[in-house]
């Protein structure tokens, strides 16, 4: 503590004994004033020195030489994630003190403490002085990364112990999921899109023409571009279903959330235009709507197989970073394809960031299971998993086979929707534990490095010792409703209610129906076959244990020519 002392001098004067004297006068008033001043500073509370500015001068550059530059701004301090109206705040705040001269805001976001904006070279180095900001890094643009390796990882093994993802989804952030595909039918849940239209360099590719699409049709895949199969690719490997064959996580459902922008500049498509790339701020976008939502869904993982730039070492300080982490706390992975330049001490970003599971590929078509060679890898890639030669679903009904990190990545996603599926609460330290240590080693002849190829059915196994079956009682019906279907079409029916479980079976009389698709305990999907005979039918389900539920005249069926049904809406609970 500061500490101030007065000193006065008394004269004795024979005229006042108290008198002070003139000459000391002055030098009082000159001692009381320093220590007024004194005294204030002491009293003043401590205030921390302002930060730096950020660094820009690499950003600066960029926008000296276009005009602007897209950036991405980290708020300072960052607010909590579960507090949105301190994040608008802080947002408000950034924009009002930057001012709007040479600025236009790109995104905003509800859960996340970022703006994403377009700056010229003045207000970027406004915004660089604005103690508010805790970072500035640049709007990168990513590129997607281009079955029977279901059976390879273990996955048809646990299907036979009761394990396929029930219950549980994956998200897809990638090029749109065609979720008419037979492979994905009664699949897809949600969908989303986040895709930039700017100027004559990006046009955006939501199907409601604006930068932000949620709900039914929204991640639809576009067309036109040669990557535009890749999402329906991705969703297929993680959790198709098909007769013959199917994804990991077959009994899982699909969140689609498309991120991608169409890219009409040869520089950045590598000389052939128009070619898809991902805006980092719509990536962000997209992971706002998923911790958004979070609470909505039994979401199990994140795919995402768009990278860019790779690295050595982490990226930490990538703006997806802290969303991933908080994620990785409420038990949801991010699941990220590693990139396919064949770097043996790199992999892409996001992949470098600590909490993202990242993933590598292997190649199962020679006479031993091997790293691919256009496989990146480093010390910080996490797993292995099939990638070349996958075979599974592209848009309009049709199947295919493709290889890259891209195809790797959901046979991970998908695995952690089963192994959801069989241990609810597992945390996923405990998962990515497990699923490395009970992998397939596989050895980076290029380094020496050993790296973990997943394998499923180790892993179920590993954890059964810590889990043991929960009682279930009866399914009960509430509701019944058509979602989609016309005369003379398959008509997809949807059931709510509560106690689902598994992959329950669905029965109009004694006919099963089609694409059964466990939403959550309370919700599943099923789609009735054209051609049944006219009559009244009862509904039942009935889950893997055998406990059912039967609901009398359910459904009236008027038979062809107008192949058509009829149902009621609400039910009071389950008939007797």
């Amino acid at each position: 503590m500061l500490e101030v002392r007065f000193s006065f001098t008394i004269i004795d004067h024979p005229e006042n004994n108290f008198m002070i004297h003139r000459t000391h006068r002055r030098q009082w008033r000159f001692i009381l004033f320093v220590g007024l001043i004194f005294f204030a500073i002491w009293m003043t509370p401590a205030r921390a020195d302002a930060p730096p500015p950020v660094d820009v001068s690499a950003l600066r550059a960029t926008a000296e030489l276009n005009g602007a530059v897209r950036v991405i701004v980290a708020l300072r301090p960052a607010p909590t994630f579960a507090r949105r109206d301190a994040i608008a705040t802080a947002q408000a705040s950034v924009l009002s003190a930057v001012g709007a001269d040479g600025v236009s805001t790109v995104r905003t976001y509800r859960t996340l403490p970022y703006i994403a904006l377009t700056a010229s070279p003045a207000a970027l180095e406004r915004l660089a002085r604005l103690s508010q900001v805790a970072a500035i890094s640049a709007d990168t643009l990513a590129a997607p990364q281009v079955i029977h390796s279901t059976q390879d990882i273990g996955a048809t093994s646990v299907w036979g112990m009761g394990y396929s993802g029930a219950g549980w989804s994956v998200v897809v952030m990638d090029t749109g999921v065609d979720s008419r595909h037979t492979f994905l039918r009664n699949k897809v849940i949600a969908e989303a899109c986040f895709s930039t239209t700017m100027g004559t360099i990006s046009s955006g590719l939501c199907p409601n023409g604006s930068d932000t699409d949620i709900g039914t049709g929204a991640a639809q895949p576009c067309s036109g571009v040669a990557e535009c199969w890749h999402g329906t690719h991705v969703a297929g490997i993680a959790a198709g279903r098909g007769t013959e064959f199917s994804g990991v996580a077959k009994d899982a459902t699909i969140i689609a959330v498309q991120i991608f922008s169409l890219i009409n500049d040869d520089a950045i498509c590598n000389g052939v235009s128009p070619c898809l790339r991902s805006y980092s701020s719509d990536r962000l976008a997209a992971f706002d709507y998923i911790n958004e939502i979070k609470g909505f869904y039994n979401i199990a993982a994140i795919n995402l197989s768009a990278a860019s730039s790779p690295t050595t070492g982490t990226c930490n300080d990538d703006p997806l970073s802290a969303v991933i982490e908080t994620l990785w706390e409420a038990d949801i992975a991010t699941v990220v394809a590693a990139g396919n330049e064949g770097r043996s001490n790199a992999v892409d970003v996001p992949a470098c960031i600590s909490r993202a599971v990242s993933v590598g590929a292997t190649s199962t078509l020679g006479a031993e299971e091997r790293l691919s060679v256009f496989s990146n890898r480093s010390p910080q890639l996490d797993l292995l998993a099939p990638g070349e030669g996958i075979y599974s679903s592209l848009p309009n009904n049709r199947f295919g086979a493709e290889s890259g990190t891209s195809m790797a990545t959901p046979h991970v996603a998908g695995a952690w929707a089963v192994l959801k599926s069989y241990a609810a609460t597992i945390e996923n330290e405990t998962l990515l534990e497990t699923v490395i240590t009970t992998g397939v080693p596989i050895t980076d002849t290029a380094t020496g490095r050993v790296y973990a190829r997943i394998q499923l059915d180790a892993a179920i196994h590993s954890l059964a010792a810590d889990t043991s079956p929960a009682e279930r009682s009866a399914p009960r019906i509430d509701a019944i409703s058509r979602q989609s279907g016309a005369e003379n079409t398959e008509t997809d029916i949807v059931i709510r209610g509560r106690g689902f479980w598994g992959t329950p079976v669905v029965r109009l009389g004694e006919t099963p129906l089609m694409y059964v698709t466990l939403v959550s305990g309370s919700e599943v999907r099923a789609t009735v076959p054209v051609g049944l005979s006219a009559g009244t039918y009862a509904l039942s389900i009935a889950n893997p244990d055998g406990q059912q539920t039967v609901i009398p005249a359910a459904f009236t069926i008027e038979a062809a020519p107008h192949f058509a049904i009829f149902l009621p809406l609400i039910f009071a609970g389950n008939a007797p």
